[in-house]
């Protein structure tokens, strides 16, 4: 300010009139902070006619800065988030800094930054001039410059820091995905399945699928999208478009790029109809609603134009489809809730709607279908953030179809038992089912039939369908058919006299001889349903012994049973009643026939007494079991009394005993069980019948007298023999050249004398006969033999002819098996004989008197009777398991003749079975044993010195001199030991397979065939003749396989000529499982060839034969598996016939082919049917007994047009 006078300033113009002047000085104080002070003086001179009148002034004038800087150089940010997070590091630029008073080195500033325009947010404070950075999320922010100089002065400037996302999500997609169709042959597949952790550093805000092709699943379904709204459809045909609102707000960039990662664009209005249809759909969810829809790049004068104010019509004919754009002002259409198009700004967030002109785009869901199948399908999988950002990824998906189809069966039915139906047509009557399938028409197949129907006709049908589709998937279900009785086919039992009536029976017996046949039965009137049957059950009340009944009652509790009827579901309807039956006896026992009297002979030299055998025996029609006694009356005095007695229970009394000399009565007594007695009476006598002590001359001589020309004769007695004979109990005796028998008059009648004449003339023997009249009447007598030598002392009688006698046997086993072309020759002339076809030998018209030997021979056909059974049994016997029983086996069995029973015994045997020998070296092949030789130790007869020669001396009558021939090495006794004998073995019915595989070779390759049982069996032992083309295969070893082998169970003495004998044992028998190898026989090849042309078993040298455990001898044969000839069909016959348990039926075709055997009884009954595919060559099926029945049995087989029958036997 300035002086003023009046208000008129005084400064820097003078007032001229009143003579003033003014001025001023000023001095500057020192400055103190921001404040500098200036004191003006300022000088007032008034002029008035020389004189100044001065007036002085001082002015403070204070100096301050309350100006700020000023602030250039800033704009808005524009960042972008990093690919880690959700954050942009945002660079800040220094600001140009001025300042009115300070100079630019006295300024300073900072920047605060208020994250989302936040301004009442404490915000991110950054020191101007130093590292300018900060981590923003994405959100538009403000950043305030605020710039200060030395007087704390200050100027504040703000900008917008806008972060967006740009980086778009990570994809990350399974390599294979598996898809399953649902039921409807359609699988509806979320986006989510076919992602393997997708993310974004934001937000991920939605997964979208789509396939690559669409097969013929068409038509697309309506797409979906998570976070949106489907408002509607509007348009037909390929002209329909699919229009979604928005669930969230966006900035219209942030729609512009979410609306083309779904596959479409902010929603384009082409014609006004469109436009009003677009709006209804957002009014129905929400009429205030603005939201955004497309771009404009309609332009009018530098703005958007979007209406016409003339018209009130859309201006806008076509909003280009949310495309990319050129950040300009307002740039961003709102369609507004009063259906007006409005520009907005391009921060401001709406919500917005998005058009979609492809059904098959993207999706929040997947559509596969029946067409995919097995195929495989790519599907991209597209992940967007919440700012529209997208990134893809591809599938390869696998559609299967994991549901069956379905299937549903006719309803359960239920009929009477005699519903009448077809069998073979079930359907005519019953139905058929139904299927479906989610992708095709299935099949439908019948499983089965079950029927259960039982012979009262009650039971079920079950059918069993199943359905199949093309992926082989399945469904079955069940039709039961069930057949039950009605009301009136139940059967109500027995009534009345239907039921067996009491009885009493005068008879006796075991209960068990009254059953039904003999008293009685109910009456059973089964009805068509019903199937009725009997039992009882026997209360028997005993009046005597238990254990032999005979008077009894018996309470029979009859139960009828309809098995038609079950009422648990263990049990069935019954019906009982109690029939009462009594067996009376009043027979008494009857006594066997008794002689009168009896008598006992006693030798006791005192005459005292004796033993006699006094027995009686009875039987009774009832009692089997009787009560006995008896009672002796001694000497049968008559008195009444009895002396002995005794008593017991049986049917046989026995009274023997030791009694005095004399004649006795003895009462015998049986009482049956029911108290009926039977007594018999019998007399009995001791009679002392010891012979008299005969004592004779020890030969006598007499000389014949002439009683006519050549005629002499010598008359003896028997007297004249005596030589002090007598009784002991002093009896008269008579002696006699005869037996003394009793004549009519109770006289002893005898021989007294002897004549002799010229024939007899020498040594004669006589035998001289003591007898004695017993006081019983018989006689008694004893003998001695003596001779009379008749002389010709007078030469009376012409020469005698010389006299002769035959010497006879037969030879025979131990079993009566006689011998034939048996070598016998006579020892002591020149004479021999071959036995004939019954064994026997004669030498007849040998001189009497003469001395002989027989001596029988025989050294032919040593394996006769000799198999590998006979070496089983002779090592059971060496290690004591099962000991020979005879003597004559043992001498069978000591083949080397050693008088031992060793191994070398079978070491010999086995080389004549091998072939490789054919006779014993130290023995003949029969040997004969005198038949009435005793051994003096039946267990080591073999090492006796039994007699094989019978020897006679002076030969004086015809003798018989019988053998017992022994096949050396045959201890089972199956010599064939004539012509008209058959040899007698115990076989079974099973037949012994051994097998090979057939299997080709070429020259020069080892070749190795395996010898194997077909089945599982038990061996003891095993021989055969194996023939080999010894042109084709050379043997180079034969190796243990489950049979412990080796070279001495062989014969290889014919191995050049394509023969090997075999003989193997085992002591206890070995068990071969089925297929299991015995041996292994290695061969080099010489040619090609095939296993089933070179190779036979058979019993060319050594019969084909095996034993079990139990000695049994089983028929041996030889199969190769799998031969390469065409047979014949052939049916072979059952083996075993006839069987038990199981049996085996054997069949050959000549190409493989279905084959049925057919079980029938004699009376055409189908039994058993079998249905086989049967394989080219041999075939074979097991029959059990449990399917069949016991009898006589056909089986057929038929292939083809082949038609054939064999019987079989079915035994209990």
């Amino acid at each position: 300010g300035v002086p003023s006078i009046n208000g008129l300033d005084l400064y820097p113009d003078p007032d001229l009139y009143c003579n003033l002047m003014v001025s001023y000085t000023d001095t500057k104080l020192p400055p103190i902070g921001c404040v500098t002070k200036i004191m003006r003086t300022w000088q007032v001179i008034e002029w008035s006619c020389a004189n100044r009148t001065r007036a002085p002034y001082v002015q403070i004038i204070e100096i301050k800065d309350t100006e700020g800087p000023a602030i250039a150089g800033l704009t808005d940010i524009l960042a972008s988030t990093s690919n880690h997070d959700c954050e942009a590091t945002v660079n800040f630029v220094n600001a140009i800094l001025s300042d009115n008073c300070a100079s630019v080195a006295d300024l300073t500033a900072d920047i605060t930054i208020y994250p989302n325009g936040n301004l009442a947010a404490p915000g991110i404070f950054i020191k101007h001039g130093a590292v300018k950075t900060a981590r923003l999320p994405v959100g538009n922010h403000i950043a305030t410059y605020t710039a200060y100089d030395a007087c704390y002065n200050s100027t504040t400037v703000a900008i917008n820091v806008v972060v967006e996302d740009y980086t778009p999500p990570v994809a990350i997609c399974d390599e294979f995905a598996t898809i399953g169709l649902t039921s409807d042959g359609t699988a509806w597949v979320p986006a989510t399945v076919f992602d393997d952790g997708s993310y974004d550093e934001c937000s991920l805000a939605k997964l979208l699928v789509r396939r690559m092709n669409n097969v013929n699943c068409a038509p697309c379904e309506t797409p979906e999208f998570p976070g949106f709204t489907l408002l509607g459809e509007y348009g037909t045909g390929v002209n329909k478009h699919y229009y979604y609102l928005s669930q969230h707000k966006a900035t219209p960039k942030s729609a512009l790029k979410t609306a083309k990662a779904m596959g479409g664009y902010g929603v384009s209005y082409e014609t006004g109809a469109e436009r009003t249809a677009i709006r209804n759909f957002v009014a129905s969810i929400n009429d205030t609603l603005d939201f955004l829809v497309g771009y404009t790049d309609l332009i009018t004068e530098g703005i958007h134009v979007w209406e016409s104010t003339a018209t009130n019509a859309m201006s806008v004919t076509n909003n280009a489809a949310l495309k990319d754009y050129v950040i300009v002002q307002n740039d961003a259409a709102l369609m507004g809730n009063n259906g007006r198009l409005l520009a907005v700004d391009n921060s401001v967030q709406f919500r917005y709607v998005v058009e979609i002109t492809d059904p098959c785009g993207w999706s929040s869901h997947a559509q596969f279908c029946c067409a995919d199948i097995g195929a495989n399908r790519m599907v991209a999988l597209r992940a967007i953030d919440a700012s529209g950002n997208f990134n893809d990824c591809m599938v390869s998906a696998v559609i299967q179809d994991k549901i069956g189809p379905t299937i549903t069966c006719p309803g359960d039915r239920t009929v009477s038992c005699d519903f009448v139906y077809d069998p073979k047509n079930l359907r005519k009557d019953f139905g058929w089912p139904t299927a479906t399938d989610n992708c095709e028409n299935p099949t439908i197949t019948r499983i089965d039939s079950v029927n259960t129907i039982n012979s009262c006709r009650i039971g079920k049908i079950t059918r069993r369908f199943m359905v199949t589709d093309a992926g082989g998937r399945t469904a079955s279900c069940t039709q039961v058919i069930t057949f039950e009785p009605d009301a009136g086919q139940i059967y109500n039992g027995p009534v009345g006299n239907q039921w067996p009536a009491n009885i009493t029976v005068n008879g006796c017996g075991n209960p068990t001889a009254y059953l039904p046949a003999v008293t009685g039965s109910p009456v059973l009137s089964d009805g068509a349903c019903s199937l009725v049957g009997s039992d009882f059950d026997d209360q028997v009340y005993l009046f005597n012994n238990p254990g032999s009944p005979a008077c009894f009652k018996i309470l029979r509790k009859w139960t009828v049973i309809d098995w038609c009827q079950p009422i648990t579901p263990n049990g069935y309807r019954t019906w009982t009643y109690t029939q009462e039956i009594k067996v009376i006896d009043d027979v008494a026992p009857v006594i066997a026939p008794l002689l009168p009297t009896v008598t006992a002979n006693t030798f006791d030299a005192a005459c005292a007494s004796g033993s006699i055998t006094l027995t009686a025996s009875a039987t009774d029609v009832c009692t089997t079991v009787l009560k006995w006694s008896y009672k002796i009356d001694a000497f049968n005095d008559g008195n009444g009394v009895f002396d002995i007695f005794d008593n017991g229970t049986g049917n046989n009394i026995d009274a023997s005993d030791e009694y005095p000399v004399g004649t006795h009565k003895i009462v015998y007594s049986f009482e049956d069980k029911c108290g009926n007695v039977s007594s018999k009476e019998q007399l009995f006598s001791i009679v002392n019948r010891k012979a008299p002590n005969a004592y004779v001359k020890q030969g006598l001589a007499m000389s014949l007298m002439q009683i006519a020309p050549g005629v002499g004769m010598a008359e003896i007695w028997a007297t004249d023999f005596d030589n002090g004979s007598s009784h002991p109990c002093g009896y008269t005796i008579l002696l006699s050249f005869t037996p003394v028998t009793v004549n009519g008059l109770g006289q002893m009648v005898g021989t007294p004398n002897l004549v002799f004449d010229c024939g007899d003339e020498g040594d004669n023997d006589v035998t001289i006969y003591v007898a004695a009249l017993t006081p019983a009447g018989d006689i008694v007598q004893s003998s001695v033999t003596t001779f009379i030598d008749i002389q010709d002392n007078n030469n009376i009688c012409p020469p005698a002819p010389p006299r002769v006698a035959t010497v006879s046997g037969i030879l025979a086993t131990e079993t009566d098996a006689v011998v034939e072309d048996v070598f016998v020759s006579l020892g002591g002339s020149e004479l021999h004989a071959m036995t004939s076809a019954d064994g026997r030998f004669d030498f007849r018209n040998m001189t009497a008197g003469g001395t002989y030997s027989v001596n029988p021979e025989k050294n032919d056909d040593h394996i006769n009777g000799v198999s590998t059974l006979d070496l089983v049994m002779i090592q059971r016997h060496i290690l004591s398991i099962d000991k020979l029983n005879s003597p004559y086996k043992l001498i069978a069995a000591d083949a080397n003749k050693d008088g031992k029973i060793t191994a070398a015994d079978l070491v010999e045997l086995r080389k004549l079975i091998l072939g490789t020998t054919t006779s014993f070296a130290n023995n003949k092949s029969w040997r004969f044993v005198d038949k009435g030789y005793t051994f003096q130790d039946v267990t080591f007869a073999q090492g006796e010195a039994f007699p094989e020669i019978y020897n006679i001396e002076n030969l004086n009558t015809d003798m018989t001199t019988d053998f017992v021939a022994v096949k050396i090495g045959d201890v089972n006794g199956n010599v064939k030991a004539n012509n008209l004998s058959n040899t007698v073995e115990s076989r079974t019915n099973q037949n012994l397979v051994l097998t090979t595989d057939n299997t080709s070779f070429v020259a020069g390759e080892r070749v190795v065939i395996p010898v194997k049982v077909e089945k599982g069996t038990d061996l003891s032992g095993l021989q055969f003749t194996l023939n080999f083309d010894s042109e084709v295969l050379t043997l180079t070893s034969i190796d243990p396989a489950g049979m412990n082998i080796n070279d001495q169970n062989f014969g290889f003495n014919r191995v050049n000529n394509g023969v090997i004998t075999a003989s193997w044992n085992d002591d206890s028998g070995v068990n071969f499982r089925a297929n299991q190898a015995l041996f292994n026989l290695t061969f080099i090849a010489k040619a090609n060839g095939t296993t089933d042309e070179i190779m036979d078993i058979n019993s060319e040298v050594t019969k084909a034969e095996a034993y079990d455990r139990n000695a049994q001898t089983m028929n041996v044969s030889w199969k190769v598996n799998g031969r390469t000839e065409n047979k014949d069909f052939v049916l072979h016959q059952n083996v075993p016939n006839p069987f038990k348990e199981v049996t085996t039926i054997g069949f050959e075709l000549p190409d493989a082919m279905t084959a049925t055997i057919t079980v029938y009884d004699i009376t055409g009954k189908v039994v058993k049917v079998t249905n086989v595919n049967g394989n080219k060559g041999y075939n074979m099926i097991e029959l059990n007994k449990a399917e069949l029945s016991a009898g006589v049995m056909y089986y057929s087989l038929k292939a083809g047009e082949f038609n054939t029958t064999k019987k079989m036997v079915v035994i209990e």
